[in-house]
């Protein structure tokens, strides 16, 4: 699942199906299961249900219970039942505003003991404003800059990460994490604060903080380019669980 924007509204589906996972942005906006308030299911007999959500006397629907919390909320058995309980003819999401201010770093941690204190850092660091937590490895990594290279493709960025990686102790890990927020001095000097942390306790081995818009979408490109460039070499391997 992908998170995309309409309308200034950040909207959390996409992709195949919605049994996919909870997407880039799950540590801020949550997955389906989170932000679906009310569903409008067909089954196979021809029944209409109408899941948390108001219906009049002439059957129109119009708004969410969103504060009813009684009987079984049935509305979770359709996301990711593919069909097999019933059609879903409608849905109402909750999509957040876009956040006005976004800060990226891709950060190099010297195997996955320092990871987790990186992301326990960011959760108490960053706190509200963390978005995204993406980890990745050496060996994806090598891949996604071999494709780069057979597509004549150029990231400096990309180069730096894994050339400058080879003084870690043990197989590099790389995580990418993103802030959003709606106050840009102040997010960026949490991120500021944040990296300043994680070089002194000497939690990361090195880091890198996108400087502009092009860098921090730089970072993402990355990160999307695992699954494909991986992909061509034959195999599949990924982190999610």
């Amino acid at each position: 699942m992908t998170h995309f924007i309409v309308r200034g509204f950040v909207v959390p589906t996409r992709q195949k199906s919605i049994i996919e996972q909870g997407g880039q942005y799950y540590s801020r906006f949550g997955s389906l299961h989170s932000t679906v308030r009310g569903l409008e299911a067909v089954l196979a007999d021809g029944q209409v249900l109408h899941l948390n959500m108001q219906v009049d006397d002439n059957g129109a629907v119009g708004g969410v219970n969103l504060k009813d919390n009684t009987g079984y909320d049935l509305k979770h058995l359709f996301i990711g039942s593919e069909g097999t309980l019933g059609v879903i003819t409608k849905v109402a999401i909750e999509c957040p505003p876009l956040p006005s201010s976004k800060h990226a770093a891709m950060l190099v941690c010297d195997g996955y003991a320092d990871v987790l204190r990186v992301v326990k850092e960011a959760r108490n660091e960053l706190g509200e404003v963390l978005s995204a937590l993406e980890v990745m490895d050496l060996n994806t990594m090598s891949c996604v800059k071999r494709a780069f290279v057979n597509s004549g493709r150029e990231s400096q960025l990309l180069d730096e990460i894994v050339d400058g990686s080879g003084q870690a102790s043990q197989q590099p890990i790389f995580l990418l994490i993103e802030a959003q927020g709606s106050n840009e001095e102040h997010d960026a000097s949490k991120m500021d604060t944040f990296l300043t942390n994680l070089f002194e306790t000497e939690s990361i081995q090195n880091g890198f903080l996108a400087q502009d818009t092009k860098q921090l979408q730089e970072m993402w490109e990355l990160r999307e380019a695992c699954n494909p460039s991986v992909a061509s070499t034959g195999y599949v391997y990924k982190f999610d669980v």
